[in-house]
Order: C-alpha cells, then structure tokens, then sequence
C-alpha cells in the first residue's frame, strides 16, 4: 500500500513539473531568442567598455587638432627724461601684437595623434569583443534554459514509461510471474527517474533565473522558450548571415574588428618602430627669424621646425603724450642716436649637441622594437593554434552529431516497430510508452549537441588569426 501511494506521488509531481511546461506553451506564446536579444540590457562590461571607447574617441579628436593658433598684445608704456629731472621730458603709449601660426604637426604632435588612434582602434576592437561576447553568453544561457524545459518534458515521458513497467511488474510480481529482485530493479529505475526529473526542474529554474539576470528581463515562470536556430546548417555550412542573432551585424566572420589583443601587440610594433626612425642628429636646426624696423614700427617674424609654429609680431608707432625735448634732440625714426630709417636683421639658429644620451636611447629603441616584434609574432602563433584547436573540436562536434543523428534514426525505426506490433496487438502499452520516450530521449542529446556545436561556431565571430590581413589594408586615418 506504501508503495502504491509512493508512486501516485510521484506521478503527481511529474505530471505538475512538466504540466507547467506544457500549460506555458498552451497559455502564451514562447519566448524566443529574437524577444530576448532585443528587450535585453546592456552589461556592465559592454558599458565598461563603451565608456573605453568613448575616451579613446575624445583622446584622438584632441590629439589630431594640433596646436590652436595664437594671439597676444602687450601694451607698453614709456616714459624718458634727462638725469636729475623730476619729471618726465616724453611719455610714449603703444603695443605690440604678436601672432602664432601653426603650420601643421610637429613630428611629436604627429606621433602622438597616430597613437592616439591606434588607441582608438583597439578601443574599438575590444568594444566589438565585448559586444559579441554579450551576445555569444546571452545565447548560451537561453539554449541552456531551453535544454533545461526539453529535459524535463523528455523526463516526464520517462518516468510515465517507468510508471508503466512497474505497474505491469507488479501485476506480474501478485501473480508470481516475476521474482521480487526483477519488481525491486524495476521500483529502483522508477525512483531513479523521479529523481532525474526533479533534479531537470531544479536545473530549469535555475537556467531560467541565470537567463533573467543576464538580460535584465523577467521571465513568466508560465511561458516556455521556443527551440532557438541553428547556426550550423545540415550540410555543415556556416549559415551566420541567414540569421539576425548578432544584433544586426554583418554575417561575413571577416567583418568583424581583429582580437584586440593581437591589434594591440601590432600596434606596439608600430610605436617601437616610429620611435627607432627618429635618429639623434649631432646638428639640428632650432629656429629662423627675420626682424624690420622702419622709423618707430617694428615687424619681426619667426618659425621653428621642432613645433612648426610660425611667430608674426607687429609694434606700431607709439602714441605721444607728453614731448618737452628740442625738435633737435631725436634724429629720424625717433633713436636719438642714428641717421638712418630702417634697419633689417635675419638670424638662424642650430643646436650642436653630442647627442651621447640620445645614443644610448636609440640603442634601447632599437631593443624595444625587436621585443615588439616577438610578442606580435607569439600573439600570432597563439591565434593560429587557437584556430586550429577551434576548428579540430568543431570535427569534433561534427561527428557527434552526427553520432546522435544516427541514434534518432534508430529510435524511429524502433518507434515504427513497436506500434506496428501494437496495430498486430503483439505488444503492451508500456513498450509504446518506452519506444516514444527513447526517441525523444535521442532528439534531445541531438539538439544538445547541435547546440554545442553553434556554441563553438559562435567562438569564431572574432577571427584572431585574421587581424593581420584586416591590419594590413589601408587606414584612412594613417598620417604620410
């Protein structure tokens, strides 16, 4: 009588954990992985990393304007007398007006804004990563949450398939039909499988509430997921452009940015070597300048091939506002000493410099740029092996489905047996019952593994062993 009740127990349990997944179908529409990928929010590490970028943006614009040009004016006050006077025989007021030109980038300048984009373009790779990497978490988790309700419905076809053998075990057992070893292996199986399915609805609430978190959205414990699309079409051909689960992106894996790690390393490389082609020079040029003075007015300009800054200055005739000297004391131009007009000056100016420290840090960037090109040539080695570990699991994975395929084949052909047995009344009920639960016992391992499969293929959205040939076309942003 115990063991009578233990059972209808158990069939109570059953028949309310997978009732729940059924009545969810019945009740509203499933959820999909479409509904999931455009309510979701945005992670913190996407965010994270959006902010990344955005710094990276604002560090490049600044870094490629250059030098602002400048203006400045200066007045000036002069006051002159004779010695022992009080007061002041001349009070003069002008100002002089200077400006600055920038004619371009100075060398630094350029390195730094050719930094600053590659700065930008890792930024930009690595928002890519995390993006797809987002996505590529978030499909996982549904189809695990998915695997999680298709278990617990296969589960419920099982334990009524025990529920049914031991039934008919024990009516054989009354009758003395079957030994009590052979009815307690079959009310150990039933128990086993009430087991299994309780432990699927722990593993499904739990894969819901994993799901719920990751997305931000709330999930109706009274609807099911729809079976999410395969990625990996039957004749194993990528079919990632026919899809629309990467948020809108392009199907092509060679649209995607490079790993960032590895365009960070090529990127370092590129630094390295500007940084080795600036030579120290023993003689350098420093500056130009050029200066007129026409009566009281003086213009003078400069320009210096380090900032590439051309200097323009102007001082006009000043404004007299006291003149108590002779008419005969000052000579032209108002110098009091000199006859003539005008005067023009030029002067150009070099640094000389032993350059030893300079050496000594060519020699260090020399260094620095074969160390760059070792971790760039290891980064690469790492992403070939990684592609071709990538590409031998998906073989892999391949051959498992099409291992579990061959077992879907199978059960269908026993399926069909059986209830052509049943028809000819050759068989009982609870061969039926165990033949319909074993097949969707097998199409459930095949939708895991083919959903494994997608998983790998998902890997692949970002093509590491590929930067290079993206890096190696031309950049609209690189400075001549």
């Amino acid at each position: 009588m115990h063991s009578v009740r233990r059972t209808a127990f158990s069939v109570f349990t059953a028949v309310f954990l997978v009732g729940a997944v059924m009545a969810a179908q019945a009740v509203e529409e499933p959820i999909t992985l479409d509904y999931i990928m455009s309510n979701r929010s945005t992670s913190n590490t996407v965010e994270s990393a959006r902010l990344r970028y955005e710094a990276a943006r604002v560090s490049a614009e600044s870094a490629g304007m250059g030098t602002d040009p400048g203006f400045t004016i200066t007045p000036t006050t002069k006051l002159s007398g004779d010695e022992g006077d009080t007061d002041p025989r001349k009070a003069t007021v002008t100002a002089s007006l200077g400006l600055t030109v920038p004619l371009g980038l100075s060398a630094d300048q350029r390195a730094r804004a050719i930094s600053a984009l590659e700065r930008l373009e890792t930024a930009s790779a690595a928002l890519a990563e995390a993006e797809v990497k987002d996505i590529r978490e978030l499909i996982r988790l549904y189809q695990l949450a998915y695997l999680a309700q298709r278990e617990i419905e296969v589960g419920g076809l099982e334990l009524e398939a025990a529920r049914l053998q031991l039934e008919s075990d024990r009516a054989r057992f009354e009758r003395g039909d079957l030994r009590f070893s052979d009815f307690l292996r079959s009310e150990n199986e039933f128990s086993d499988t009430e087991s299994d399915l309780s432990s699927a609805g722990a593993t499904w609430r739990e894969a819901v509430r994993n799901l719920s978190t990751a997305t931000g959205i709330e999930m109706d414990s009274a609807r099911s997921f729809a079976a999410p699309p395969r990625l990996y079409d039957a004749k194993g051909a990528e079919d990632i452009g026919n899809t629309e689960l990467l948020d809108g992106r392009p199907g092509s894996p060679a649209a995607y940015s490079p790993d960032s790690v590895l365009m960070s390393r090529y990127f370092a490389l590129q630094e390295a070597e500007r940084e080795a082609a600036q030579r120290p020079s023993f003689l350098s040029f420093t500056q130009a300048r050029a200066s007129l003075d026409y009566l009281d007015h003086s213009a003078s300009a400069s320009f210096n091939p380090v900032s590439r800054v051309l200097g323009l200055g102007y001082t006009p005739e000043g404004l007299v506002l006291r003149d108590d000297t002779s008419s005969g004391s000052t000579g032209s131009g108002g110098s009091g000493s000199s006859d003539l007009d005008w005067s023009l000056s030029v002067s150009v100016s070099f640094s000389l410099s032993p350059s030893r420290v300079e050496r000594y840090d060519y020699h260090a960037t020399q260094l620095a740029v074969e160390q760059a090109r070792v971790a760039l040539a290891d980064a690469e080695v790492q992403a070939a092996e990684d592609k071709r570990q990538a590409e031998l699991e998906l073989v892999k994975l391949n051959e498992s489905v099409q291992s579990f395929a061959a077992a879907v084949e199978r059960a269908e052909i026993n399926l069909s047996m059986v209830r052509a047995r049943e028809l000819a009344q050759q068989t009982r009920p609870v061969d039926v019952q165990a033949a319909e639960a074993a097949l969707e016992r097998a199409l459930l391992g095949l939708e895991r593994a083919e959903l494994l499969r997608d998983q790998k293929l998902l890997e692949r959205i970002l093509p590491s062993s590929d930067a290079l040939q993206i890096l190696s076309s031309p950049l609209s942003w690189r400075m001549e």
